[in-house]
């Protein structure tokens, strides 16, 4: 029976179907274990199974232009392994299992689980370290070139949690610092809002305007003549400590060593 390991397979994964939203954040994400099952028909469509008996995989195609799903059944016999996809869902990992021997190899030797356990261990790990660490506390200029770095560009919308995951990545979810952190940046946003650097559009939603460009180079130009001052007075008081140190010198009240004596 060549279906048989098709059979095997996806009795396997379809003891654990996956819901048709899978929690991917909080505590219902961490106790996800579940998977999805498709099949690659010869004619390029998908056919996602939901359920089997010992003669046919049930479920549907869903229509490229319409995204109608027509439900149908396919003989086991007519599938073959390298034609079985295999999504596994565990906590916020997930793996693709390319065909039906990658799947055996994989996940019927409980491979993949050492593995997602290794990932998570190493995650946990970073996540430790990075809980230790204090969130740095951007400065309004700061905020203010990430967000033209990181949205400028195609002018799209922001929110606060995006934001905090381009500053301070995905691991800012689980820092103890978190709260505290978020709402100095919301201060940030009202501020901008405020002096018209960004916009609030629909909900939670920011958007940029073109006075946060204008603002950053305003800072950036001032930046650089407070530098340049800044320079500029250390050569004045080098320039100054030297001519007193000459004249100190000429009127005898520094006596330099002799370094060459010509009598």
């Amino acid at each position: 029976m060549k279906y048989f390991f098709v059979y095997l397979c996806l009795l396997k994964a379809l003891k654990k179907p996956a819901p048709s939203l899978i929690p991917r954040s909080g505590e219902e994400g961490e106790l996800v274990n579940c998977y999805s099952c498709n099949i690659t028909l010869d004619n390029g469509s998908i056919f996602w199974v939901e359920s089997i008996d010992k003669s046919t995989a049930n479920g549907y195609v869903i229509e490229k232009e319409t995204r109608i799903k027509t439900y149908k059944n396919l003989p086991l016999n007519t599938i073959n392994l390298s034609q079985l996809k295999i999504k596994k869902y565990k906590g916020f990992y997930e793996h693709m299992f390319i065909n039906g021997y990658d799947f055996i190899l994989k996940d019927i030797t409980r491979y993949i689980e050492v593995e997602f356990f290794i990932i998570k261990t190493i995650h946990n790990i970073k996540q430790f370290i990075f809980n230790k660490t204090p969130l740095q506390k951007s400065k309004r200029t700061d905020v203010l070139k990430i967000l033209i770095e990181k949205y400028s560009t195609k002018n799209v919308e922001f929110n606060i949690v995006s934001l905090m995951m381009h500053i301070h990545s995905s691991k800012y979810f689980n820092h103890p610092d978190k709260d505290t952190a978020t709402s100095l940046l919301k201060l940030y946003l009202n501020s901008f809002v405020e002096s018209g650097e960004i916009i609030k559009t629909k909900g939670i939603d920011y958007k940029l305007t073109g006075k946060a460009i204008v603002t950053l180079e305003n800072y950036e130009n001032e930046e650089r003549k407070h530098q340049e001052n800044l320079r500029l007075q250390r050569i004045i008081t080098l320039a100054t400590i030297i001519m007193a140190l000459l004249a100190a010198i000429q009127a005898d009240l520094i006596k330099m060593p002799t370094l060459f004596d010509l009598t």
